[in-house]
């Protein structure tokens, strides 16, 4: 176990790996969607939903959106209007206008709060900033309010119609439907993405952009730069 669990974080974290994963899923025949797009057209099999969440820097997801968009390809991206980061600044227009989807990432400390107007006003500043209608929403996990004060993932499903939304994030139709993985904490916990792409034929994939780079750089590194 030791010895696969060294090979898996030995997988670059660089845009270069990130583009021989979309080209192999390409060459395999894989559709490629953002989440509202897959709810559309609703593909029964060998399919793969991208999925981004820009935790802490805008910068690093308007590099990945444009590695993909240079790709063709489209992905969701879910963006905090309350992180460290602006959202009225140039990067999520520009994100927004090579075709990827704007997601809303709210933290689960809204659960504390009224949080349908909390949302429904978070939802109408990120309709603003981006130019764009928001379908979905993620939670964002904060430490200090984890998924234990709010109870499961998909918190936000039972009130989406009141919401004018469309999903949630962490719902069973991306969850328990299809294979789900995620880098968190850039660590691949079942295997990196490039792997399942060659097992699986139902992809949701979760990447967190900051972890990405044009080079190879430490998690060290990548920390001090923010």
């Amino acid at each position: 176990n030791s010895q696969d669990n060294e090979k898996m974080e030995m997988k670059p974290f660089t845009h270069d790996y990130y583009k021989k994963c979309i080209e192999f899923a390409r060459g395999r025949g894989f559709s490629m969607h953002t989440m509202h797009d897959f709810l559309e057209k609703n593909p029964r099999d060998n399919f793969i939903v991208m999925r981004h969440d820009v935790d802490l820097s805008l910068k690093h997801a308007l590099e990945m959106a444009r590695l993909e968009h240079s790709l063709g390809i489209k992905a969701t991206y879910f963006v905090r209007t309350s992180g460290k980061y602006s959202i009225t600044g140039k990067e999520l227009r520009s994100i927004a206008a090579m075709g990827h989807e704007i997601g809303l990432h709210f933290d689960s400390d809204i659960a504390q709060k009224g949080f349908k107007p909390e949302m429904l006003k978070q939802k109408e500043l990120l309709e603003k900033a981006s130019g764009t209608r928001i379908f979905g929403a993620a939670l964002h996990k904060l430490k200090k309010f984890g998924c234990d004060e709010i109870g499961d993932l998909h918190f936000m499903e039972p009130y989406l119609g009141e919401l004018g939304l469309e999903y949630d994030a962490y719902s069973d139709a991306f969850l328990k439907k299809m294979k789900y993985i995620s880098d968190s904490s850039r660590h691949w916990v079942e295997g990196d993405m490039l792997e399942h792409m060659g097992k699986e034929t139902r992809l949701c994939i979760l990447t967190h952009p900051i972890w990405w780079s044009s080079r190879t750089a430490s998690l060290v590194t990548i920390i001090e730069e923010l």
